[in-house]
């Protein structure tokens, strides 16, 4: 199949978008999700109470929520080959040559694109420390990976080089 790779101000614009999405549900998650989320008065409590501990309280949610929610999310890059951000933007996710990929494979990029989530995840699952301390690290792979398609030859980030996929134009903008 021959598809044109996707330009990196697309795939910036897309992730723009995704960002935009995700933290627009996450802030509704956070004070209408009746178990998980807070009240606007408890939030304000909090707010009030930063300095007594409160902020622990307040992060511990925010983070929760907003890491579920994204990690949710970004589950239609494995289902659909596309996030809303590349839907709206024309391009999607398919193997390096062109053709649809497998579920398979846009699940190990979707695990290697999202590892620091995932490493979240692990780390509040097994309160195990080490997760932590390798967060840093693992964030600043993946902002790396993510950059190099603005340099590579096919605008291939670091992570659909090792998973065999790249992103393609669907339609012109």
């Amino acid at each position: 199949m021959n598809k044109k790779e996707s330009s990196f101000p697309r795939r910036v614009l897309a992730a723009g978008i995704d960002f935009m999405f995700v933290f627009s549900l996450g802030f509704i998650g956070i004070l209408f999700f009746p178990k998980g989320g807070i009240t606007l008065e408890e939030l304000s409590r909090t707010i009030e109470g930063i300095g007594s501990g409160g902020a622990n309280k307040l992060i511990g949610q925010v983070w929760t929520t907003f890491l579920g929610i994204n990690l949710a999310y970004y589950l239609s890059e494995i289902l659909l080959g596309a996030s809303l951000g590349k839907f709206i933007t024309g391009i999607s996710i398919r193997s390096s040559g062109g053709e649809r990929a497998s579920l398979r494979i846009l699940a190990i990029r979707y695990c290697l694109k999202h590892s620091p989530g995932l490493l979240s995840v692990a780390g509040i699952i097994t309160a195990w420390s080490l997760f932590d301390d390798a967060q840093p690290v693992i964030n600043a792979i993946v902002i790396i990976s993510f950059l190099i398609a603005a340099v590579t030859r096919h605008h291939m980030a670091g992570y659909d080089m090792v998973a065999g996929t790249n992103v393609f134009c669907n339609r012109l903008l």
